[in-house]
């Protein structure tokens, strides 16, 4: 995983299927807004549902500078054949007493689950955080989420508490856990 000034960009085989991660860019942001239109669609994880995300491209492009602007801030993506199959981020505090952590948030469109993507994702985020000397990572899921709760477990992330009715949908209230993994 070749990182330079913050800059992540390599490429890996995951069954079957080549993959190139790298930061996002603000020419990324069209595309972007598609992934998140399209992933919000495919399942009821995600704290917003089909229709709900409405940026414009240039809103988008603000919050891409806004996290590129911050070196504690960190936005990946995965591309299969220029396509964004996954995005990630870390995202920072500044301040002071909670600038040792970073927020977690990582995704991936549904035809590619369980192709290793989120897992390659996750160690880049891990890595990436270890090197800028986060202390520990902390993320949401939701309790239904039995992918997600396993790949955070893998990397060692574990359940601190339960935020309950946390997300309704479709009438029903959702339970989120929140994960966390300490950094040595």
């Amino acid at each position: 995983m070749p990182t330079v000034n913050n800059q992540i960009k390599y490429q890996i085989e995951l069954k079957n299927c080549n993959i190139t991660i790298r930061n996002v860019s603000v020419e990324d942001a069209k595309s972007m807004i598609e992934y998140v239109n399209i992933i919000s669609s495919e399942s009821d994880n995600l704290t917003y549902g089909s229709g709900e995300f409405n940026f414009t491209v240039e809103q988008e492009q603000k919050y891409i500078e806004s996290m590129n602007n911050n070196p504690l801030n960190l936005f990946i993506l995965a591309t299969i054949n220029d396509e964004i199959v996954s995005i990630a981020q870390i995202q920072s505090n500044k301040k002071i007493r909670l600038s040792h952590l970073g927020q977690v948030a990582l995704s991936v469109k549904q035809k590619y689950w369980r192709k290793g993507i989120g897992n390659q994702m996750m160690k880049t985020l891990i890595q990436w955080a270890k090197n800028n000397n986060f202390k520990k990572l902390n993320l949401e899921v939701t309790t239904t989420n039995e992918g997600a709760i396993s790949l955070y477990k893998k990397h060692d992330f574990i359940i601190e508490g339960t935020n309950k009715r946390s997300m309704m949908i479709k009438e029903n209230y959702i339970d989120t856990y929140y994960m966390g993994l300490i950094i040595d």
